[in-house]
């Protein structure tokens, strides 16, 4: 993809561990990665709904169904943030990336399940979503 050896690649992201420690630094990368993204759109304080194709509503109806009988922690924050978006108001951008998470989370599948309609339907859902994110980031 990048035209790059393994270890090219992983020299040119500063990681220079190997072994366990090379699983340990990937670990600490993607997680300061994913902050500061939040901190990011954090910074975008605006309610926002898209123009156009909706990119959240299937998402967020998705996840609303999967969770309405279960147990699950995450049950009550969607069906508020649907509530919430259901009504008109939006959602910020912090809102929008915790639902994308919560999706990815929900929503796995195996590798022999992954040209199966709903993974294909999954997979194309989230990359709508995240590029419509950072199309948005981009105007602000």
């Amino acid at each position: 993809m990048t035209g790059q050896t393994p270890g090219e690649f992983a020299v040119a992201r500063g990681m220079t561990k190997t072994g366990e420690g090379a699983l340990e630094e990937a670990t600490q990368n993607f997680q300061k990665s994913m902050k500061e993204a939040d901190d990011a759109f954090a910074l975008i304080p605006d309610k926002i709904r898209p123009t156009g194709k909706d990119v959240i509503q299937p998402m967020i109806d998705d996840l609303a169904e999967r969770l309405v009988y279960t147990d699950s922690n995450d049950a009550p924050r969607i069906a508020a943030l649907k509530s919430k978006y259901d009504s008109g108001e939006g959602l910020t951008m912090s809102e929008i990336n915790d639902l994308k998470r919560t999706y990815a989370n929900n929503f796995k599948y195996t590798f022999a399940d992954n040209v199966s309609k709903d993974a294909v339907r999954s997979k194309n859902l989230q990359d709508n979503l995240r590029e419509w994110q950072f199309d948005e980031a981009g105007k602000r």
